[in-house]
């Protein structure tokens, strides 16, 4: 579930995952902290099912599925300790925050804050065209956007558009303003 990645940006108990709904049973749960705490670790957790442990461990030793152990050990103690708890709280401030911003920015520009946004990193906005053209322009204007087409399996047009809200600036957005408004 790379998806699960972006999970700790949400506030508690917004996220449902298919292996608490397993109680461990049957699912194999799977995450990282290279988006929350530092994507140089690359360190990963896995929850299994108590009879897979073996297996799992027989595989990541047989495997090049290893990392660091000090990466390992520092990522152990900040979670063990609170510190990640307090860092993913102050992030998860600063985005609602951003959201904010978004929420209020948005309609200035002529565009719609779509309320089903859950409080993560990303927003995804209908610009009412076709967002490969437009990234494109933006691209020779010195601002690189993420196009709807990216996302879809077949590459098919799109009017959305993935805004990052933490990184979209007030002169990108006066920027897709004028652009969409031309």
């Amino acid at each position: 579930m790379r998806d699960d990645l972006y999970a700790a940006f949400l506030p508690s108990g917004q996220v449902l995952r298919y292996a608490s709904l397993d109680q461990f049973e049957r699912v194999f749960y799977a995450t990282g902290f290279s988006k929350s705490m530092s994507s140089g670790w690359r360190v990963g957790l896995l929850v299994c099912p108590d009879h897979f442990i073996d297996d799992v461990l027989r595989i990541k030793t047989l495997s090049n599925m290893s990392t660091p152990e000090f990466g390992e050990r520092v990522i152990h103690h900040l979670w063990t300790h609170g510190e990640y708890r307090r860092q993913i709280k102050k992030g998860q401030q600063q985005l609602y925050r951003a959201h904010e911003r978004m929420r209020i920015a948005l309609p200035k520009i002529g565009l719609v804050y779509p309320e089903h946004t859950q409080a993560g990193l990303f927003v995804w906005v209908d610009t009412h065209q076709d967002t490969s053209q437009l990234a494109l322009d933006a691209y020779s204007d010195g601002w690189l956007v993420a196009p709807g087409h990216l996302f879809h399996p077949d590459a098919s047009a799109s009017t959305y558009l993935r805004l990052n809200v933490s990184t979209s600036s007030d002169a990108f957005l006066a920027w897709l303003g004028d652009y969409l408004n031309h």
